[in-house]
Protein backbone atom coordinates (compact mmCIF):
# COMPACT_ATOMS: atom_id res chain seq x y z
CA UNK A 1 0.00 0.00 0.00
CA UNK A 2 1.33 3.39 -1.14
CA UNK A 3 0.33 6.45 1.03
CA UNK A 4 1.38 9.76 1.59
CA UNK A 5 0.12 13.36 3.27
CA UNK A 6 0.35 16.66 1.60
CA UNK A 7 0.40 20.30 3.40
CA UNK A 8 -1.72 21.76 0.92
CA UNK A 9 -1.98 25.05 2.47
CA UNK A 10 -6.11 25.61 0.56
CA UNK A 11 -7.53 22.89 -0.85
CA UNK A 12 -9.85 25.17 -3.04
CA UNK A 13 -8.23 26.08 -6.28
CA UNK A 14 -5.96 23.25 -6.18
CA UNK A 15 -7.92 19.81 -6.84
CA UNK A 16 -6.05 19.79 -10.19
CA UNK A 17 -2.92 19.48 -8.89
CA UNK A 18 -3.69 17.01 -5.81
CA UNK A 19 -5.42 14.57 -8.81
CA UNK A 20 -1.91 14.57 -10.80
CA UNK A 21 -0.36 13.96 -7.64
CA UNK A 22 -2.68 10.99 -7.13
CA UNK A 23 -2.30 9.43 -10.12
CA UNK A 24 1.76 10.00 -10.78
CA UNK A 25 2.63 8.48 -7.45
CA UNK A 26 0.06 5.93 -7.56
CA UNK A 27 -1.77 6.60 -4.14
CA UNK A 28 -3.75 3.96 -2.09
CA UNK A 29 -4.31 6.61 0.68
CA UNK A 30 -3.56 10.41 0.33
CA UNK A 31 -3.82 12.91 3.77
CA UNK A 32 -4.61 16.70 3.22
CA UNK A 33 -3.67 18.90 5.87
CA UNK A 34 -4.42 22.77 6.16
CA UNK A 35 -7.30 22.34 3.84
CA UNK A 36 -8.57 25.61 4.88
CA UNK A 37 -12.27 24.07 4.44
CA UNK A 38 -15.69 25.81 6.25
CA UNK A 39 -17.93 22.51 6.93
CA UNK A 40 -20.45 23.38 4.05
CA UNK A 41 -17.24 23.73 1.39
CA UNK A 42 -17.07 20.71 -0.54
CA UNK A 43 -14.30 18.55 -2.55
CA UNK A 44 -14.20 18.10 -6.45
CA UNK A 45 -11.22 15.51 -6.60
CA UNK A 46 -13.46 12.67 -7.68
CA UNK A 47 -12.36 9.94 -5.21
CA UNK A 48 -13.68 9.03 -2.49
CA UNK A 49 -13.33 10.88 1.00
CA UNK A 50 -13.85 11.98 4.73
CA UNK A 51 -13.48 15.60 5.46
CA UNK A 52 -12.64 16.94 9.24
CA UNK A 53 -13.14 20.84 9.14
CA UNK A 54 -13.25 23.79 11.29
CA UNK A 55 -15.77 26.39 11.64
CA UNK A 56 -14.95 29.91 9.74
CA UNK A 57 -13.79 32.43 12.13
CA UNK A 58 -15.39 36.12 11.66
CA UNK A 59 -13.45 37.28 8.69
CA UNK A 60 -11.32 35.08 6.37
CA UNK A 61 -11.20 31.59 6.44
CA UNK A 62 -10.25 28.60 8.91
CA UNK A 63 -6.86 27.25 8.93
CA UNK A 64 -6.24 23.90 9.87
CA UNK A 65 -8.40 20.88 8.77
CA UNK A 66 -8.36 17.93 7.65
CA UNK A 67 -9.01 15.68 4.34
CA UNK A 68 -8.52 12.04 3.70
CA UNK A 69 -8.41 10.68 0.19
CA UNK A 70 -8.80 6.56 -0.66
CA UNK A 71 -8.77 4.06 -3.46
CA UNK A 72 -12.18 3.18 -4.55
CA UNK A 73 -12.76 -0.06 -3.26
CA UNK A 74 -10.95 0.48 -0.05
CA UNK A 75 -13.23 -0.28 2.92
CA UNK A 76 -12.92 2.24 5.48
CA UNK A 77 -14.73 4.16 8.38
CA UNK A 78 -14.09 7.16 10.52
CA UNK A 79 -12.99 6.63 14.16
CA UNK A 80 -12.42 9.79 15.98
CA UNK A 81 -12.67 13.87 15.05
CA UNK A 82 -10.77 16.25 16.89
CA UNK A 83 -10.65 19.66 15.86
CA UNK A 84 -9.82 23.05 18.03
CA UNK A 85 -7.18 26.18 17.59
CA UNK A 86 -4.15 24.68 18.35
CA UNK A 87 -4.53 20.74 16.52
CA UNK A 88 -6.79 18.69 14.41
CA UNK A 89 -7.07 14.96 13.99
CA UNK A 90 -9.08 12.74 12.11
CA UNK A 91 -8.49 9.16 12.46
CA UNK A 92 -9.98 6.52 10.09
CA UNK A 93 -9.88 2.31 10.20
CA UNK A 94 -9.01 0.92 7.03
CA UNK A 95 -10.14 -3.15 6.46
CA UNK A 96 -9.09 -5.78 7.41
CA UNK A 97 -7.13 -4.14 10.32
CA UNK A 98 -5.12 -0.88 9.63
CA UNK A 99 -5.79 2.48 11.56
CA UNK A 100 -4.38 5.74 9.74
CA UNK A 101 -4.96 8.48 11.21
CA UNK A 102 -4.24 12.15 10.34
CA UNK A 103 -2.69 15.12 12.21
CA UNK A 104 -1.91 18.22 12.30
CA UNK A 105 -0.49 20.84 15.16
CA UNK A 106 -0.19 24.24 14.53
CA UNK A 107 3.10 26.30 15.09
CA UNK A 108 4.04 27.48 18.62
CA UNK A 109 1.07 25.63 20.72
CA UNK A 110 1.17 25.63 24.02
CA UNK A 111 2.51 22.66 26.31
CA UNK A 112 -0.58 21.41 27.56
CA UNK A 113 -2.35 21.23 23.69
CA UNK A 114 0.57 19.32 22.61
CA UNK A 115 0.40 16.88 25.10
CA UNK A 116 -3.48 16.87 25.11
CA UNK A 117 -2.97 16.11 21.28
CA UNK A 118 -0.65 13.12 22.12
CA UNK A 119 -2.42 11.77 25.07
CA UNK A 120 -5.67 11.49 22.37
CA UNK A 121 -3.53 9.82 19.47
CA UNK A 122 -2.14 7.31 21.67
CA UNK A 123 -5.67 5.96 22.78
CA UNK A 124 -6.09 5.95 18.96
CA UNK A 125 -2.96 3.69 18.67
CA UNK A 126 -4.99 0.14 18.86
CA UNK A 127 -3.32 -2.45 16.87
CA UNK A 128 -1.28 -1.77 13.65
CA UNK A 129 -2.05 2.12 13.34
CA UNK A 130 -0.10 4.79 10.96
CA UNK A 131 0.07 8.59 11.94
CA UNK A 132 0.81 11.01 9.17
CA UNK A 133 0.37 14.98 8.44
CA UNK A 134 2.32 18.15 9.53
CA UNK A 135 3.59 17.80 12.98
CA UNK A 136 5.17 21.43 13.16
CA UNK A 137 7.74 19.42 15.26
CA UNK A 138 12.11 19.79 14.20
CA UNK A 139 14.29 17.91 16.18
CA UNK A 140 17.98 16.40 15.46
CA UNK A 141 17.14 12.90 15.42
CA UNK A 142 15.61 13.85 11.49
CA UNK A 143 15.78 17.57 11.00
CA UNK A 144 18.99 20.40 11.48
CA UNK A 145 17.41 22.08 14.86
CA UNK A 146 15.34 20.83 18.17
CA UNK A 147 11.99 23.01 19.18
CA UNK A 148 9.54 22.44 21.67
CA UNK A 149 7.09 20.33 19.79
CA UNK A 150 9.57 18.00 18.32
CA UNK A 151 11.30 17.62 21.79
CA UNK A 152 7.53 16.36 22.92
CA UNK A 153 6.94 14.45 19.90
CA UNK A 154 10.35 12.53 20.09
CA UNK A 155 9.69 11.58 24.06
CA UNK A 156 6.36 10.57 22.57
CA UNK A 157 7.63 7.96 20.34
CA UNK A 158 10.72 6.86 22.61
CA UNK A 159 8.08 6.40 25.51
CA UNK A 160 5.12 4.08 23.48
CA UNK A 161 7.98 2.34 21.53
CA UNK A 162 6.50 4.07 18.35
CA UNK A 163 8.32 4.33 15.04
CA UNK A 164 9.12 7.24 13.24
CA UNK A 165 10.15 7.89 9.48
CA UNK A 166 11.34 10.89 8.05
CA UNK A 167 13.02 12.26 4.37
CA UNK A 168 16.22 11.45 4.89
CA UNK A 169 18.34 14.86 3.96
CA UNK A 170 15.55 16.19 1.47
CA UNK A 171 13.51 19.20 3.44
CA UNK A 172 9.34 19.07 3.60
CA UNK A 173 9.35 22.64 4.30
CA UNK A 174 10.93 25.11 1.62
CA UNK A 175 10.85 29.05 1.94
CA UNK A 176 13.22 31.73 1.25
CA UNK A 177 13.92 32.09 4.58
CA UNK A 178 14.59 28.89 5.80
CA UNK A 179 13.64 24.80 5.35
CA UNK A 180 12.56 21.50 7.73
CA UNK A 181 11.18 18.77 8.31
CA UNK A 182 7.98 18.97 10.10
CA UNK A 183 6.08 16.40 8.00
CA UNK A 184 6.93 12.90 8.51
CA UNK A 185 4.97 9.39 9.77
CA UNK A 186 5.04 7.80 12.83
CA UNK A 187 2.99 4.05 12.78
CA UNK A 188 3.61 0.82 15.34
CA UNK A 189 3.07 -2.78 14.04
CA UNK A 190 3.46 -1.99 10.40
CA UNK A 191 6.65 -1.18 8.16
CA UNK A 192 7.05 2.13 6.15
CA UNK A 193 9.43 1.58 3.59
CA UNK A 194 10.93 4.28 1.33
CA UNK A 195 9.78 7.32 2.66
CA UNK A 196 10.81 10.25 0.29
CA UNK A 197 9.65 13.76 -1.10
CA UNK A 198 7.38 13.34 -4.11
CA UNK A 199 8.37 16.61 -5.98
CA UNK A 200 6.14 17.32 -9.09
CA UNK A 201 4.07 19.89 -10.39
CA UNK A 202 2.27 20.15 -7.76
CA UNK A 203 4.78 21.78 -5.38
CA UNK A 204 3.69 24.98 -6.46
CA UNK A 205 0.75 25.13 -4.31
CA UNK A 206 2.23 24.79 -1.54
CA UNK A 207 5.48 25.48 0.09
CA UNK A 208 5.41 22.03 1.73
CA UNK A 209 6.43 19.19 -0.21
CA UNK A 210 4.52 16.05 -0.48
CA UNK A 211 5.86 12.53 1.62
CA UNK A 212 4.85 9.41 0.21
CA UNK A 213 6.06 5.50 1.60
CA UNK A 214 5.13 2.18 1.38
CA UNK A 215 3.59 0.31 3.85
CA UNK A 216 3.30 -2.96 4.62
CA UNK A 217 1.61 -5.18 7.21
CA UNK A 218 -0.16 -8.52 7.82
CA UNK A 219 -3.87 -8.84 9.01
CA UNK A 220 -3.71 -12.39 8.38
CA UNK A 221 -0.71 -13.32 10.46
CA UNK A 222 -1.75 -14.10 14.63
CA UNK A 223 -0.32 -11.32 16.62
CA UNK A 224 1.61 -13.33 19.50
CA UNK A 225 2.58 -11.51 22.45
CA UNK A 226 6.61 -12.87 22.71
CA UNK A 227 8.46 -11.50 25.41
CA UNK A 228 12.11 -12.19 27.14
CA UNK A 229 12.12 -13.09 30.27
CA UNK A 230 14.29 -10.82 32.43
CA UNK A 231 15.93 -14.74 33.74
CA UNK A 232 17.18 -14.93 30.54
CA UNK A 233 18.89 -11.46 29.95
CA UNK A 234 20.89 -12.77 32.98
CA UNK A 235 21.71 -16.24 32.06
CA UNK A 236 25.33 -16.61 31.40
CA UNK A 237 25.09 -18.73 28.90
CA UNK A 238 22.77 -16.59 26.49
CA UNK A 239 24.86 -13.95 26.87
CA UNK A 240 27.64 -15.66 26.16
CA UNK A 241 26.08 -17.20 23.09
CA UNK A 242 24.82 -13.80 22.21
CA UNK A 243 28.41 -11.91 22.72
CA UNK A 244 29.85 -14.80 19.75
CA UNK A 245 26.83 -13.58 17.67
CA UNK A 246 27.26 -10.22 18.08
CA UNK A 247 30.36 -10.55 16.72
CA UNK A 248 30.20 -12.31 14.04
CA UNK A 249 27.45 -10.22 12.36
CA UNK A 250 27.81 -6.89 13.74
CA UNK A 251 31.25 -5.67 11.58
CA UNK A 252 29.66 -6.40 8.31
CA UNK A 253 26.31 -4.54 9.11
CA UNK A 254 28.52 -1.73 10.40
CA UNK A 255 29.98 -1.64 6.80
CA UNK A 256 27.00 -2.12 5.22
CA UNK A 257 25.01 0.75 6.85
CA UNK A 258 28.17 3.28 6.08
CA UNK A 259 27.64 2.46 2.12
CA UNK A 260 24.31 2.11 1.86
CA UNK A 261 22.81 5.06 -1.11
CA UNK A 262 19.02 5.01 -0.71
CA UNK A 263 16.61 5.23 2.27
CA UNK A 264 15.02 1.56 1.44
CA UNK A 265 18.31 0.09 1.62
CA UNK A 266 19.07 1.95 5.11
CA UNK A 267 15.33 0.63 6.34
CA UNK A 268 16.55 -2.81 5.48
CA UNK A 269 19.48 -2.25 7.30
CA UNK A 270 17.99 -1.51 10.49
CA UNK A 271 15.77 -4.40 10.24
CA UNK A 272 18.49 -6.86 10.12
CA UNK A 273 20.06 -4.49 12.90
CA UNK A 274 17.08 -5.73 14.98
CA UNK A 275 16.95 -9.26 14.04
CA UNK A 276 20.78 -9.54 14.77
CA UNK A 277 19.55 -8.13 18.00
CA UNK A 278 17.23 -10.78 18.87
CA UNK A 279 18.63 -13.56 16.94
CA UNK A 280 20.18 -15.34 20.52
CA UNK A 281 17.01 -15.13 22.55
CA UNK A 282 14.36 -16.19 20.05
CA UNK A 283 14.62 -20.13 21.01
CA UNK A 284 13.82 -18.89 24.55
CA UNK A 285 11.28 -16.39 23.43
CA UNK A 286 7.66 -18.07 24.23
CA UNK A 287 4.30 -16.47 23.11
CA UNK A 288 1.99 -15.92 26.18
CA UNK A 289 -1.37 -18.34 26.38
CA UNK A 290 -4.35 -16.42 26.58
CA UNK A 291 -5.86 -17.31 29.97
CA UNK A 292 -8.76 -19.50 29.84
CA UNK A 293 -12.27 -17.95 31.49
CA UNK A 294 -15.37 -19.57 31.35
CA UNK A 295 -17.83 -16.72 31.97
CA UNK A 296 -15.23 -13.93 30.04
CA UNK A 297 -16.61 -12.11 27.52
CA UNK A 298 -15.69 -8.79 25.88
CA UNK A 299 -17.42 -6.61 28.64
CA UNK A 300 -15.69 -7.59 31.44
CA UNK A 301 -12.33 -7.88 29.29
CA UNK A 302 -13.02 -3.98 28.52
CA UNK A 303 -13.90 -3.59 32.50
CA UNK A 304 -10.78 -5.09 33.42
CA UNK A 305 -7.98 -3.05 30.71
CA UNK A 306 -9.92 -0.10 32.26
CA UNK A 307 -9.10 -1.30 35.82
CA UNK A 308 -5.68 -1.84 34.95
CA UNK A 309 -5.20 1.72 33.12
CA UNK A 310 -6.87 3.13 36.90
CA UNK A 311 -4.05 0.93 38.74
CA UNK A 312 -1.04 2.12 36.67
CA UNK A 313 -2.21 5.80 37.17
CA UNK A 314 -2.44 5.16 41.01
CA UNK A 315 0.69 3.57 41.29
CA UNK A 316 2.76 6.62 38.61
CA UNK A 317 1.21 9.86 40.67
CA UNK A 318 -0.21 7.89 43.86
CA UNK A 319 -3.36 9.61 43.61
CA UNK A 320 -6.10 8.05 46.02
CA UNK A 321 -8.93 9.31 43.12
CA UNK A 322 -7.38 6.23 40.82
CA UNK A 323 -7.02 3.88 43.73
CA UNK A 324 -10.78 3.83 44.23
CA UNK A 325 -12.11 3.82 41.30
CA UNK A 326 -9.91 0.74 40.49
CA UNK A 327 -11.56 -1.09 43.59
CA UNK A 328 -14.76 -0.39 42.33
CA UNK A 329 -14.23 -1.81 38.78
CA UNK A 330 -12.49 -4.64 40.96
CA UNK A 331 -15.79 -5.44 42.99
CA UNK A 332 -18.05 -4.54 39.77
CA UNK A 333 -16.14 -7.41 37.61
CA UNK A 334 -15.83 -9.86 40.71
CA UNK A 335 -19.75 -9.32 41.24
CA UNK A 336 -20.62 -9.38 37.38
CA UNK A 337 -18.57 -12.93 37.17
CA UNK A 338 -20.06 -14.49 40.43
CA UNK A 339 -23.74 -13.66 39.35
CA UNK A 340 -23.14 -15.61 36.00
CA UNK A 341 -21.86 -18.61 38.29
CA UNK A 342 -24.90 -18.30 40.16
CA UNK A 343 -27.30 -18.09 36.70
CA UNK A 344 -25.47 -20.84 35.79
CA UNK A 345 -26.32 -23.01 38.69
CA UNK A 346 -29.65 -22.50 39.05
CA UNK A 347 -30.41 -23.19 35.51
CA UNK A 348 -29.27 -26.87 35.60
CA UNK A 349 -30.28 -27.46 39.52
CA UNK A 350 -33.74 -26.85 38.80
CA UNK A 351 -34.75 -29.62 36.75
CA UNK A 352 -33.48 -32.08 39.60
CA UNK A 353 -36.00 -30.62 41.57
CA UNK A 354 -38.76 -32.51 39.49
CA UNK A 355 -40.33 -35.47 40.99
CA UNK A 356 -41.35 -37.42 38.10
CA UNK A 357 -37.74 -39.13 36.53
CA UNK A 358 -38.34 -39.07 32.71
CA UNK A 359 -39.68 -35.55 33.31
CA UNK A 360 -36.49 -34.93 35.45
CA UNK A 361 -34.28 -36.57 32.90
CA UNK A 362 -36.02 -35.07 29.37
CA UNK A 363 -35.16 -31.37 31.35
CA UNK A 364 -32.24 -32.42 31.79
CA UNK A 365 -31.30 -32.98 28.61
CA UNK A 366 -33.02 -30.00 26.64
CA UNK A 367 -30.91 -27.69 29.19
CA UNK A 368 -27.93 -29.23 27.93
CA UNK A 369 -28.34 -29.00 23.93
CA UNK A 370 -29.79 -25.78 24.35
CA UNK A 371 -26.22 -24.55 26.08
CA UNK A 372 -24.36 -26.78 23.40
CA UNK A 373 -26.56 -25.18 20.53
CA UNK A 374 -25.96 -21.53 22.13
CA UNK A 375 -21.85 -22.10 22.78
CA UNK A 376 -21.61 -23.08 19.25
CA UNK A 377 -23.66 -20.07 18.20
CA UNK A 378 -21.42 -17.82 19.87
CA UNK A 379 -18.03 -19.68 18.27
CA UNK A 380 -19.28 -18.65 14.99
CA UNK A 381 -20.25 -15.62 15.23
CA UNK A 382 -16.52 -15.01 16.65
CA UNK A 383 -17.78 -14.29 20.42
CA UNK A 384 -14.66 -13.46 22.77
CA UNK A 385 -16.26 -16.29 24.79
CA UNK A 386 -14.70 -19.81 24.14
CA UNK A 387 -16.23 -22.35 26.28
CA UNK A 388 -14.82 -25.07 24.36
CA UNK A 389 -13.80 -26.95 27.52
CA UNK A 390 -16.99 -27.05 29.25
CA UNK A 391 -19.20 -28.12 25.81
CA UNK A 392 -16.79 -31.07 25.01
CA UNK A 393 -18.32 -32.15 28.81
CA UNK A 394 -21.83 -31.70 28.53
CA UNK A 395 -21.53 -33.28 24.83
CA UNK A 396 -20.34 -36.44 26.66
CA UNK A 397 -24.35 -36.60 28.02
CA UNK A 398 -26.04 -35.94 24.82
CA UNK A 399 -27.53 -39.11 23.31
CA UNK A 400 -25.24 -38.98 19.94
CA UNK A 401 -22.30 -39.11 22.20
CA UNK A 402 -22.61 -42.15 24.36
CA UNK A 403 -25.29 -44.00 22.78
CA UNK A 404 -28.26 -43.83 26.23
CA UNK A 405 -31.40 -42.52 24.97
CA UNK A 406 -33.55 -40.08 27.24
CA UNK A 407 -35.66 -42.74 28.55
CA UNK A 408 -33.10 -44.85 29.87
CA UNK A 409 -31.74 -42.26 32.04
CA UNK A 410 -32.74 -42.90 35.79
CA UNK A 411 -31.99 -40.28 38.64
CA UNK A 412 -31.54 -42.08 41.78
CA UNK A 413 -33.69 -41.59 44.89
CA UNK A 414 -31.15 -39.33 46.82
CA UNK A 415 -29.48 -37.31 43.97
CA UNK A 416 -31.37 -34.10 44.93
CA UNK A 417 -30.15 -34.47 48.53
CA UNK A 418 -26.44 -35.04 47.07
CA UNK A 419 -26.38 -32.14 44.33
CA UNK A 420 -27.35 -29.89 47.31
CA UNK A 421 -24.92 -31.19 49.75
CA UNK A 422 -22.17 -31.45 47.66
CA UNK A 423 -22.46 -27.31 45.70
CA UNK A 424 -22.98 -26.55 49.79
CA UNK A 425 -19.90 -28.16 50.70
CA UNK A 426 -18.14 -26.64 47.94
CA UNK A 427 -14.72 -24.44 48.75
CA UNK A 428 -15.63 -21.34 46.81
CA UNK A 429 -13.45 -18.76 44.36
CA UNK A 430 -11.98 -22.04 43.69
CA UNK A 431 -10.95 -23.21 39.85
CA UNK A 432 -13.22 -25.37 37.73
CA UNK A 433 -12.99 -29.57 38.46
CA UNK A 434 -13.75 -31.84 35.27
CA UNK A 435 -17.12 -30.40 34.57
CA UNK A 436 -15.47 -26.70 33.81
CA UNK A 437 -18.31 -25.61 36.37
CA UNK A 438 -16.57 -22.96 38.92
CA UNK A 439 -17.71 -22.88 42.84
Amino acid sequence: MRIATFNVNGLAGSEAAVHKAWKVLGLDILCLVETWLRPTDEVHIGLPHDILSLEAPKSGRPHGGIVFLRRPGLKTRVLARYATKSYQVLAIHVKPGLNVIGVYITPNSGRTAIQECLSRLKSLCRGPTVFMGDWNARHSDWDEKTNKQGRFVRNWVLQWNLSLRAPVAEPTFLTPNGRSVVDFFVSRGVQIYNVTCGNGTWDSVSDHSLVSGDLQWSADSPRQNKRISKAMLKNPDTLQQAKRSYEENLPALLHEITTVSSNRELDEACLRFGDILRKPFESNRRPRPDRYRFFWDSHLDSLAKLRSKFYQKWKRRGNMEFWQKYKDLDKLIKRTTRDKKRALLEEFSRPVQDETPSLMAKRVNTLIKLRANRAATATERGNSLDPSVYTKHVQESQPTSCGVSPQHFNVPEDFEHELVTTVRSSLKQKATGPDGIAN
